[in-house]
């Protein structure tokens, strides 16, 4: 019975499989399509979607990328009598010192050694003045004391070691740089060939004893896996490049310089870098799974791609003679800069661009360093010099900016308080190319350019008169201003000539009116103002010509002599240029070619705007003359020659809008614009200085206008210009 009744369950259960098998058969086909589904989607999201990260992991596991300079470009000049080229800019190479760690098997030997050859007496020098360049822990800084008087803390100089101090330290320091990093410590980054010979033949001799131990074992059939080793097998000299500057100062602002990454700053340096520093090749090393190496294709290394040179449109002599000239002078006249621009009026090629003080691209991290103010220095500072102090939160850090406020302050208090100033007295300014990066008011060197306009719209002709009998007023804001002449005198009627001869306000403020606000306007934007003029030179400003819409009657007649617009040298210098050359506003140019590495020359073309008619600009051009021989501006005039010019003398607007008191020496700005032979121009130079300081005669007159005369004199006998009368 017991088996019986098993046997019909058995038979009750395999009866009811035969209708759940085919049940079991669809959910496991359910669960492998569901399992394929996962994996499939899984592979796809890996392979497809995601497949250039996955991808990029593999390859940055199995290779390593290796970049190769390339050489930066050259930046020249043409010498115009020959035709020479001349470098202002080339590449060199110093070496990178630096040791593999894991290649070093005595690195105690390796200090000892190396250590006194890279830290000399220079270093020990640059260590003396600044102590932040001194080996680690070789300076004590001694605790601040509290004055009993005060309570306040008194901070000591720091104690600085001695030579033999300063070298032990240098040797731990290096130490303990190669003994906690691995691979390729970085030790010095430029060495002098003096340094690299050293250490190359310490190198070699080491290398050779090493080879000869070697031989000795080998022919003694003993053992040379571990008997000698290689003590500098490690030590790595990689030639780096380093951009060298055989002129030093020359056009340095034009130039700019590269910094320590290779990357250009300032001028043409900066602006045309991505030509000048050309593509970076790449070497990729691929390895195995395991590390080994394998086999190189074409893939595999990417060549470098040098650099373009670059051609500027400087003549080196002129160039020069400029900058001798703007150094003296700004000596001379005690002024704060000075810029002058000499250009072609025919083509817009920039002939000189010097700008004072200046700085060397070769050492251009010099123009951070200071000095202490003496107490024969207070007299003769200008308000506007850089001034530093020590931080009295804690003088051990770097000097912080200070107020010609708090310098006077201090004086009252006790003699030749602690201020200090930059020995080159602009500091890291002195970067800065002021005829392109700054903007100022013109003043009157600014009034022929208006004068222009109402020639050319036939508003004025030179004969035209107005009359003056003093000052007129103006609305600024609910409140009545005077305008007034420069001399303060007011001649009853005068004409177009004489308001050009005298620099008369009054004058130019009776074109203005003529002309109104939508012309003036007009003519000033198709001149350039307010917009870059595209030179190859980093960071240019465009200045600021508010639209006419924005100029209230005052503005109108201020912008006529040269106040209340903003313009840069450069822009001043461009109108100027088509005023002498036929009402043909030249395109600036710093650069005339580029010549590329596959052989291919670049070319820059002259182009031109037509802004005024030509009679304009000859009519205005014979009144400047008269201007030079009759008037104001007779100190730019060159004797047997006729000289088209115009002096300035602008004022500065302070931070608070309003102008500083012109009363107070260095509280203007003194400029000469002029061309020669007027008839047919050979160059048009623009001077201005700034802040110059020569007492109740500091006037555009008696600084720039003699300034424009010399550097005239020295064109015309350099480009042999026979005199004319």
């Amino acid at each position: 019975m017991v088996r019986k009744k098993w046997r019909n369950r058995w038979r009750t259960s395999a009866s009811s499989g035969s209708i759940l098998f085919p049940n079991r058969i669809r959910i496991l086909t359910a669960v492998v399509i569901l399992v394929f589904g996962i994996i499939f989607v899984r592979l796809f999201q890996l392979q497809v979607v995601n497949g250039s990260y996955y991808q990029k992991k593999i390859q940055s596991q199995v290779s390593s990328e290796i970049e190769f300079s390339a050489r930066r470009g050259n930046i020249l000049v043409r010498d115009s009598k020959t035709g020479n080229l001349l470098k202002l800019a080339l590449n060199t190479s110093l070496d990178e010192l630096r040791v593999d760690a894991e290649e070093t098997p005595d690195k105690h030997l390796v200090v000892e050694l190396l250590t006194p050859i890279i830290f000399r007496e220079e270093e020990y020098a640059a260590c003396q003045k600044d102590p932040t360049l001194c080996p680690e822990e070789s300076v004590i800084y001694p605790e601040p004391k509290i004055d009993e008087k005060s309570q306040e803390l008194l901070h000591e100089d720091p104690l600085l070691p001695t030579f033999e101090e300063a070298l032990q330290k240098k040797k731990a320091e290096i130490f303990r740089k190669i003994n906690t990093e691995n691979r390729y410590v970085l030790i010095k980054r430029q060495l002098s060939p003096e340094e690299s010979k050293k250490i190359r033949d310490l190198k070699d001799k080491y290398t050779l004893e090493h080879k000869r131990d070697r031989a000795r074992l080998f022919a003694e059939k003993k053992s040379t896996a571990t008997a000698i080793p290689d003590y500098f097998k490690g030590i790595i000299l990689e030639p780096k490049n380093l951009r060298y500057y055989p002129e030093n100062e020359l056009a340095s602002q034009v130039l700019g310089f590269v910094n320590h990454d290779g990357t250009g700053q300032y001028g043409v340096e900066e602006k045309l870098n991505g030509i000048l520093s050309g593509q970076k090749g790449v070497y990729t090393g691929r390895t195995d799974t395991i590390g080994r190496s394998i086999g190189l294709s074409v893939e595999d290394f990417q060549k470098a791609i040098d650099g373009s040179d670059v051609v500027l449109t400087l003549d080196r002599i002129i160039q020069k003679k400029v900058e001798d000239v703007l150094a003296e002078r700004v000596h001379a006249y005690k002024a704060d800069s000075g810029q002058v621009i000499v250009m072609n009026p025919k083509n817009g090629y920039i002939l000189a661009m010097a700008n004072y003080p200046t700085f060397n691209p070769n050492e251009f991290g010099n123009v951070y360093l200071t000095r202490r103010i003496t107490p024969d220095d207070f007299n003769s500072i200008g308000k506007s010099i850089p001034l530093l102090k020590k931080n009295p939160e804690d003088p051990s850090e770097e000097l912080i900016p200070a107020t010609f406020d708090e310098y006077e302050e201090a004086w009252k208090l006790e003699y030749n308080p602690e201020f200090y100033i930059y020995e080159n007295f602009a500091g890291p300014r002195s970067y800065l190319n002021k005829t392109v990066q700054e903007i100022y008011e013109p003043g009157s060197v600014f009034k022929p350019v208006v004068m222009s306009i109402g020639l050319d719209t036939g508003e004025v002709r030179p004969s035209s008169t107005y009359i003056e009998n003093g000052p007129i007023q103006v609305d600024v804001g609910g409140e009545l201003v005077p305008i007034k002449n420069g001399d303060g005198k007011y001649l009853g009627v005068q004409t177009m000539i004489q308001v050009l001869e005298r620099s008369a306000n009054l004058g130019m403020a009776a074109v203005a009116k003529k002309l109104g606000k939508g012309v003036m306007y007009e003519y000033l934007n198709e001149f350039g103002f307010g917009k870059e003029t595209f030179v190859e030179l980093a960071q240019e400003i465009p200045g600021k010509l508010n639209h006419y819409t924005k100029w209230s009657t005052a503005a109108l007649l201020n912008t006529a002599f040269g106040q209340g617009i903003s313009t840069t040298p450069l822009q001043v210098i461009t109108a100027w240029s088509t005023l002498a050359n036929g009402g043909l506003l030249p395109e600036p140019h710093i650069v005339s070619e580029i010549q590329h590495p596959d052989g291919s020359t670049q070319k820059t073309e002259p182009k031109y705007k037509s802004v005024l008619k030509a009679d304009t600009a000859a009519t205005l051009t014979s009144m400047l003359v008269s201007s030079v021989e009759n008037g104001v501006a007779r100190k730019g005039g060159v004797p047997g020659y006729k000289v088209a010019g115009k002096t300035g003398t602008s004022q500065i607007a302070g931070a608070d809008g309003n102008y500083e008191d012109t009363s107070h020496d260095g509280s203007t700005i003194t400029s000469f614009a002029g061309y020669a032979p007027a008839d047919d121009p050979k160059f048009v130079i623009l001077v201005k200085f700034d802040r110059p300081r020569i007492g109740p005669s500091t006037w555009g007159e008696n600084t720039a206008a003699p300034t424009f005369k010399l550097i005239a004199e020295f064109l015309l006998d350099y480009y042999e210009v026979a005199p004319e009368k």
